[in-house]
């Protein structure tokens, strides 16, 4: 191997370091959203619950 092949070979595995690297901030990104929406869900579910409680205590 000489230089300008080594120069090749470094520059290809750096770009598809790069790649790699975009691929997980998007996924990050992607998963981040996902649990934000998991976490809307949850505090529906806790108003929800919230709200059969006062129901309950208003009937008895």
């Amino acid at each position: 191997m000489n230089l300008e092949e080594l120069e090749s070979s470094y520059r290809e595995e750096i770009d598809r370091l790069g790649n790699r690297l975009q691929n997980a901030v998007l996924a990050l990104a992607q998963a981040e959203a996902i649990i934000a929406q998991m976490g809307d869900a949850v505090e529906n579910l806790n108003g929800i619950v919230e709200e059969f409680i006062q129901q309950q205590q208003q009937e008895t």
